[in-house]
């Protein structure tokens, strides 16, 4: 059975700052949104693993699909 995934505040924040810049570091997030470094990677691996981005290149990540990252 497929677990549903849910946003928290959190994700929300990333993605909505994710839509304004178009690649973005775990590094740039802490100092942006002031959460904690372990936490931002450990959400940045769960929005990876939902779809809503993708890693680009060794800590550079962009939204996968805008049209998720609205919600």
């Amino acid at each position: 059975m497929e677990e549903k995934f849910k946003l928290v505040k959190a994700d929300r924040e990333i993605l909505e700052y994710m839509k304004t810049h178009k690649f973005v570091t775990p590094k740039e997030l802490v100092f942006v949104l002031g959460l904690n470094q372990q936490y931002v990677w450990n959400r940045l691996s769960i929005l990876k693993k939902a779809g809503y981005v993708k890693q680009v290149a060794t800590g550079l990540y962009t939204l996968a699909r805008s049209e998720e990252a609205k919600d």
